[in-house]
């Protein structure tokens, strides 16, 4: 039996699909969204009870909930990037929020790259202009549209002034829905 199927009662069973490789999987998710592009179906079969033992994969939405980064943007460089940046390669939705707790105004860039390498800046691509941040608990969300922005790894860079300031911190966090193989887990 596979762990996990209670996410099945919260979603509606899309049907069995083949994937790029022609795997069999099982496609559960909620009103309302679609699977992962690269699949297709085969056909449309109510759950009943444990995921069926053919199937190799069965994806479900799962919540994103989590601190990226917290950086302390003083010292000698006004550019400040993430130390990792979210895997998106397979997010369905995806929602950056930058909370400013130095007593400057900063500026934030979000950008996309195809690996984690958030310091390599030379592959790092600008998605949409900059948004200047308040100082002292100011707080922005950058909601990312995955159909025409879509990088596999997302995240932002922070600019100070020219004189940086010298307490305080930035938090990123990110919010949204990415999608999960449920399958390969065993109870």
């Amino acid at each position: 039996m596979v762990s996990g199927i209670a996410p099945l009662v919260a979603g509606i069973l899309v049907g069995y699909w083949l994937d790029k490789d022609g795997r069999r999987l099982m496609v559960v998710c909620p009103p309302g969204q679609t699977p992962p592009a690269d699949i297709q179906p085969i056909s449309y079969l109510p759950p009943s009870g444990p995921l069926p033992p053919r199937v190799q994969e069965a994806y479900i939405l799962e919540p994103i909930s989590a601190r990226l980064v917290e950086v302390a943007p003083y010292g000698i460089s006004t550019t400040y990037y993430m130390e990792h940046l979210l895997d998106a390669r397979l997010a369905a939705k995806v929602l950056l929020v930058v909370d400013n707790g130095c007593g400057t105004t900063l500026t934030v860039q979000v950008v996309g790259h195809t690996q984690d390498t958030p310091t390599e800046s030379g592959g790092l691509v600008n998605i949409g202009g900059t948004q200047t941040i308040a100082a002292d608990g100011g707080r922005l969300g950058f909601g990312i549209d995955l159909t025409t922005d879509w990088y596999p790894y997302l995240g932002v860079t922070i600019l100070s002034p020219s004189t940086p300031p010298t307490t305080g911190l930035v938090t990123v966090w990110a919010y949204g829905q990415r999608w999960r193989n449920i399958a390969q887990q065993q109870v």
